[in-house]
């Protein structure tokens, strides 16, 4: 476990990427029939913001990821797309 404002266990961390990332490309995938995207640009952004959920999840209080996790992850998402 480690503690930086709650405690939160490695594994959990580990979990948090592996499952955004993976629903997060698998999003992509889906949407890549209706939209443009190459491959390589969709695991990047997915990576990405697998990345971001999971560090802003570790770094939020119990309950308020609930929060910053959806927050910052769309906002990442639409600033790699552009649309920011």
């Amino acid at each position: 476990q480690f503690r930086i404002f709650a405690h939160k266990s490695v594994e959990g961390s580990v979990a948090m990427f592996a499952v955004s990332f993976a629903s997060f490309a698998v999003s992509l995938l889906f949407f890549s029939a209706f939209y443009s995207f190459s491959l390589f640009n969709s695991v990047l952004i997915a990576l990405g913001v697998a990345a971001v959920a999971t560090v802003s999840e570790a770094l939020t209080p119990r309950g308020v990821d609930n929060l910053t996790v959806p927050f910052f992850s769309s906002l990442l998402y639409l600033f790699l797309m552009g649309g920011v």
